[in-house]
């Protein structure tokens, strides 16, 4: 069958529907799905795509916390797009005009913990698949869906994608992005710095050693450092690479002088630096204070560490989800980065060249009232159906 007629038979599919995608996201949000309780909305997923004509895989990554993985054949199986979402959100905190699990639809947006980051983004990969099947579209290549778990947490669920049988020529991460393509994002690594002093009472405070005013040296010298990160290097997308303090704990009690005190820092890399590399810049630091301070005691050890990401901008996944934006929206969307971390870091990782592309503001997330346009989410299932097809076809 001609090209041509299996884009119509594919826009008719769409057109038939596109609009269950509202019903879809709505009953997602409805399921409560913080990190480590992803079980029941990843069974209504895995319903959902056997519903909708997929072979379906579920696979438990940790007790009561499964994977799912959709799998649409092609004739030939090769080659295998993938589309990644996560089934797991943040806890939905306080400050909700409505029930945070309440997905009401007002005003043209669906309200509801998750509902951009990123149940809605995963409804409309889920109905593109299913307009591709109903279609009848005879695919060369596979189309796989992965709905994982653990995103906000450590990203254990793509890990395990990525180790396992699944695999992907190219892969398409679903977080929120107003609908632009990103081909890169920062790393995120999370380093702890602990000072050593010496304990006594703060009545003969001299005989001991102040973990804290050790610690503030070691603050002032990252503090320096940061400027100068600023000045360093710069990514056309992503700009400079950072560095800040974000806690501090130190110390028992007012009347003793503290025998430790610990910061955690986070660090934004760029593509090309890794928390290796972080690490033995911070510990250059603290040697350098130490030939000036003899008594500072001090250790530094990676806590947390999600690469960063960056695809080829003339990569063939790059370049077809742009040409198809620009088809179904009139806009070319260009290219950019994004600030945040997501699970196409460990897709890349692996040698897997992705694209981050989703409906919703990355702004929504993590906050109450979260929101996302219906408007987005119809035209992201064209785009990421129609995209498969270019793809796959």
């Amino acid at each position: 069958m001609e090209r041509k007629l299996w884009d119509r038979k594919l826009r008719d599919a769409l057109d038939l529907y596109s609009s269950e995608v509202v019903a879809l996201s709505q009953e997602m949000v409805r399921i409560p799905s913080i990190s480590g309780e992803e079980e029941k909305l990843a069974l209504f997923v895995a319903g959902k795509l056997k519903e909708y004509g997929l072979e379906v895989t579920v696979d438990e990554v940790l007790p009561g916390r499964p994977n799912v993985y959709g799998v649409l054949r092609g004739k030939i199986g090769k080659p295998i797009l993938m589309y990644n979402g996560h089934t797991d959100v943040v806890p939905p905190g306080e400050g909700w005009t409505d029930d945070p699990y309440s997905g009401v639809l007002r005003a043209g947006r669906i309200f509801g913990r998750g509902s951009a980051d990123m149940k809605g983004p995963l409804a409309s990969m889920m109905i593109a698949a299913k307009a591709l099947k109903g279609a009848g579209v005879e695919l060369r290549g596979n189309l796989v869906i992965t709905a994982v778990i653990a995103e906000e947490e450590n990203q254990m669920g793509t890990r395990r994608v990525v180790d396992g049988p699944i695999k992907g020529e190219f892969a398409i991460v679903g977080e929120p992005t107003r609908l632009n393509v990103c081909t890169a994002h920062k790393g995120d690594v999370a380093y702890e710095i602990t000072t050593i002093g010496k304990a006594v009472h703060a009545s003969v405070l001299h005989e001991g050693i102040n973990a804290i005013y050790k610690m503030k040296e070691v603050i002032d010298s990252i503090e320096k450092f940061a400027v100068e990160l600023e000045k360093r290097k710069r990514h056309p997308l992503l700009g400079p690479s950072t560095i800040s303090v974000g806690t501090i704990e130190g110390g028992t009690i007012p009347a003793a002088v503290p025998a430790f005190c610990k910061i955690k820092l986070d660090r934004r890399l760029l593509p090309g630096e890794d928390a290796e590399t972080g690490k033995k810049e911070l510990e250059s630091l603290i040697d350098s204070l130490k030939e000036r301070d003899p008594d500072l005691v001090a250790d530094v050890r990676t806590i947390v560490e999600v690469p960063p990401m960056e695809t080829r901008q003339d990569h063939a996944i790059v370049r077809t989800i742009r040409e198809v934006v620009l088809e179904v929206t009139g806009r070319d969307p260009g290219i950019e980065g994004v600030p945040y971390t997501t699970d196409g870091a460990i897709l890349v990782k692996k040698g897997i060249p992705t694209v981050i592309f989703g409906p919703g503001d990355i702004k929504q997330a993590h906050q109450p009232d979260e929101w996302i346009s219906v408007d987005e989410m119809v035209t992201a299932t064209r785009i990421y159906a129609q995209t498969a097809l270019q793809l796959l076809w």
